[in-house]
């Protein structure tokens, strides 16, 4: 079993470095952008009690 999993990656070795360089590029990108998003203020709604009645 292992011996099929090392023959795999031997043969797409180049394929899976493409693969996993673009899922580390995205996660990188997606941590910077979430780290440098301003917080918003909450929304608040307002008349909220009469409505339910």
């Amino acid at each position: 079993m292992l011996a099929k999993i090392k023959n795999f990656v031997k043969k797409n070795q180049s394929d899976l470095f493409i693969i996993l360089t673009i899922i580390l590029t995205a996660l990188i990108f997606f941590g910077l952008g979430r780290l440098t998003v301003p917080d918003k203020e909450p929304v608040l709604i307002k008349g909220l009690e009469s409505s339910s009645r």
